[in-house]
């Protein structure tokens, strides 16, 4: 069995990999919050400010 810390521990990892899955996924797919980049000129622009 698992002591009762590790148990605890282990909770509470599990709980924020899942809010981090769910915030994620809330921001890309429900919020759309990202950049579509078509322009060609625009887009090597912002490779060279990386």
């Amino acid at each position: 069995m698992i002591d009762k810390k590790s148990k605890l521990f282990l909770l509470i990892f599990i709980f924020l990999v899942a809010i981090s899955i769910i915030v994620t996924y809330y921001r890309y797919m429900v919020l759309k919050d990202f950049d579509i980049l078509t322009d060609e000129e625009l887009f090597n622009e912002s490779l060279e400010e990386e």
